[in-house]
């Protein structure tokens, strides 16, 4: 039985990832992961029975709340955002309604960016399987365009008060066609963002086939987004990648958009990289991985 949108997205939610989940969320509490202990960073000492750490909300709620309304436990930054928007997701999801592809694929890579920031990397396979059924088994814009392999290369937090400082984050993009796919990590691909000694994290949209492409150039057009509104945090990157080459590779800083930034929350955002090539066709790709902050949160940054 073919599943559809909304069961994959299920599937990665509450069937993937809260084993994972479980597991590291053990790990990290060691001696505290009592019935006690959880009643006490839950604040549910008169509870009966202990939580059930099998459960994807209750593992969020340990995680990320303490029972005085702060933050939970130490985490980074990155894995509280990346937790809370899961839960977010899975609220809506859990809600009912039907899914769109790119819903779906926003689901499903949100729970690999966990599944990747808990040391879960290696276990991605179900998650790519459950992208490749979407829409019965056409995938998220399945076509030519998804033999490309897209790396891109930027510092992991925007914030308003960059934008204010007037910091423009160096972003880098390694194209690349079948077989010329580099995985052993940015710089030795030759993206290399700048000469500073900013922290960078490189994210990747592997390619999905090996069709060929069409005939002619590709337009590219990247964009960072935050995920809660999508509206666009800096200004967009065209480039035009002559496909007779198998490996684009460029780099560039991009101003961020104070206005946009002024109106966010805090939360999670993403790299958007659009191809079109000659004959119309295009395709989407969307990298999670980045966090973006508000005015009054930027000092949780330094």
């Amino acid at each position: 039985m073919k599943l559809n949108n909304r069961d994959l997205a299920l599937r990665g939610l509450l069937g993937v990832l809260p084993p994972h989940l479980e597991r590291y969320l053990r790990s990290t509490l060691g001696d505290r992961c009592t019935p006690e202990g959880l009643r006490a960073l839950l604040a549910d000492s008169d509870a009966s029975d202990p939580p059930d750490l099998a459960d994807l909300s209750t593992q969020i709620r340990v995680l990320t709340v303490h029972s005085d309304g702060s933050d939970g436990l130490d985490l980074s930054p990155e894995l509280r955002t990346a937790l809370r928007e899961v839960g977010r997701l899975r609220d809506e999801v859990v809600s009912g309604g039907a899914l769109n592809a790119d819903r779906t694929l926003a689901v499903l890579d949100a729970v690999g960016e966990t599944l990747r920031l808990i040391g879960a990397e290696s276990d991605q396979a179900e998650v790519r399987e459950l992208i490749a059924a979407i829409d019965g088994g056409q995938g998220a814009g399945s076509g030519p365009l998804d033999a490309v392999g897209v790396e891109v290369v930027c510092v992991p937090v925007l914030s308003y008060a960059h934008a204010v400082a007037g910091a423009a984050p160096a972003v880098s993009i390694r194209l690349s066609l079948p077989g010329y796919a580099f995985s052993s990590g940015a710089h030795a691909s030759g993206l290399d963002a700048s000469g500073d000694d900013q922290q960078r994290r490189t994210l990747v949209s592997e390619a999905r086939g090996s069709q060929e492409l069409p005939p002619g150039p590709l337009e590219v057009t990247l964009t960072l987004i935050e995920d809660d509104g999508g509206r666009q945090i800096a200004e967009p990157w065209h480039l035009t990648w002559d496909t007779s080459q198998p490996v684009l590779t460029e780099t560039r800083t991009l101003a961020l958009d104070r206005a946009n930034l002024l109106q966010v929350e805090p939360g999670a955002a993403h790299v958007r990289v659009e191809l079109r090539a000659a004959d119309g066709a295009t395709a989407v790709r969307r990298l999670p991985g980045l966090t973006v902050l508000p005015p009054r949160q930027w000092r949780l940054d330094g």
